[in-house]
């Protein structure tokens, strides 16, 4: 058994099952791909895999967010909009917005937003905080946001 990306052979070749290989593709270009399997019988014959694609994506640039509503050192009341704004070089797959560290809320789809009820909530200060997520994995924090909750 014979492993290939694209018609590069991965240089490795099985002869006893579980036929099964590992790649590290952390220094692969980003891009789309085919793997394909060769495997061979003891009378010469070859039998060719259907061709599977699969997307290699080691960008390490993690998404840039900002809470864009309430604003810092505001003071809410009842139930207020918590918004946010995402960028990143390949794409926004969710932020997730989190009340003093817990998270709250997850949105996947622009505008980023979720309607907070305060009033289970002391009258105190809370801190606001959004993480973005990109199709790498990265991760991607905004800066803490204050606000005061009055009943």
């Amino acid at each position: 058994m014979e492993f290939y990306v694209d018609t590069y052979y991965l240089e490795k070749t099985l002869t006893v099952p579980p036929y099964s290989h590992t790649a590290y593709i952390g220094d692969v270009p980003n891009g789309t791909y085919v793997l394909t399997a060769k495997a061979y019988d003891p009378a010469g014959n070859i039998g060719i895999s259907q061709p599977v694609s699969f997307h290699v994506n080691n960008d390490k640039t993690a998404p840039t967010v900002w809470i864009t509503a309430p604003v810092s050192g505001a003071s809410v009341r009842k139930t207020v909009s918590v918004n946010a704004s995402a960028s990143d070089n390949i794409g926004v797959n969710k932020v997730e917005f989190y009340i003093d560290g817990v998270l709250k809320y997850s949105d996947t789809v622009a505008p980023y937003s979720f309607r907070w009820n305060t009033s289970s909530y002391s009258v105190a200060t809370h801190n606001l905080t959004a993480k973005a997520y990109d199709a790498a994995g990265n991760v991607g924090s905004s800066s803490v946001i204050s606000v005061k909750v009055k009943k």
